[in-house]
């Protein structure tokens, strides 16, 4: 394999490991809905609805999310397109994160040697540290900031611009919600990345150590 080729399949297995340790633990936190509840309960949701109620809109979304169709009569259209919106995001992610996985085989397959393999992961999951010690303190230092540039980047209509005097749902997902939610997303990725980093190290060390007996 050529030097070119080689750097390519090192890069691509780096950034795959990336995209795959995030979708992970967005996937994960997404579809907690034992962890909506507690925070609903932290927000003061169950105040405001039906406990019931509020479990049967949740549970609803997220089975929209997985490709069933909306059931709801809570939200209006605005606030129905936003929900498509996020489901369309979300879509998109899910395709990366399994392109990524494919990404990563080829690259295992292409560089071969175990050496090269653990390169990938060591380097993958200390990218995934930095970048999410990058959105850490950007999240941490004005949240809002942060939230509304995000969706700015994300999506291309105001869908997502919602009032809490007409619309349910930024009153059923308010912005404390949300930081909750990144944060969950956020730490657990960032273990994970680093569980992954010392497991390649320890690997790494083990296969030194053969090599020397």
């Amino acid at each position: 394999m050529n030097k070119i080729s080689y750097n390519s399949a090192l890069c691509l297995g780096i950034i795959s490991i990336l995209l795959i340790l995030i979708f992970l633990n967005i996937h994960s936190v997404m579809f907690d809905e034992e962890w909506y509840h507690k925070q609903y309960v932290k927000d003061g949701i169950y105040d405001f609805w039906n406990k019931s109620f509020v479990d049967e809109e949740t549970h609803n979304i997220l089975l929209f999310y997985k490709g069933k169709q909306l059931d709801t009569s809570l939200f209006n259209e605005k606030e129905k397109g936003h929900l498509s919106d996020v489901k369309t995001l979300y879509d998109l992610a899910r395709f990366l994160f399994y392109s990524a996985i494919i990404v990563l085989i080829g690259a295992c397959v292409l560089l071969c040697k175990k050496k090269e393999i653990l390169t990938i992961f060591k380097r993958g999951a200390l990218l995934t540290i930095i970048v999410i010690l990058l959105l850490m303190l950007m999240a941490a230092t004005d949240f809002t900031s942060f939230f509304t540039v995000f969706h700015k980047i994300v999506f291309t209509n105001n869908n997502w611009m919602l009032n809490p005097e007409t619309d349910n749902l930024v009153v059923m997902f308010p912005e404390s919600f949300f930081t909750a939610f990144i944060a969950r997303i956020l730490i657990r990725t960032i273990l994970a990345a680093i569980i992954l980093f010392l497991a390649s190290l320890l690997v790494d060390w083990n296969e030194k150590r053969k090599s020397y007996k």
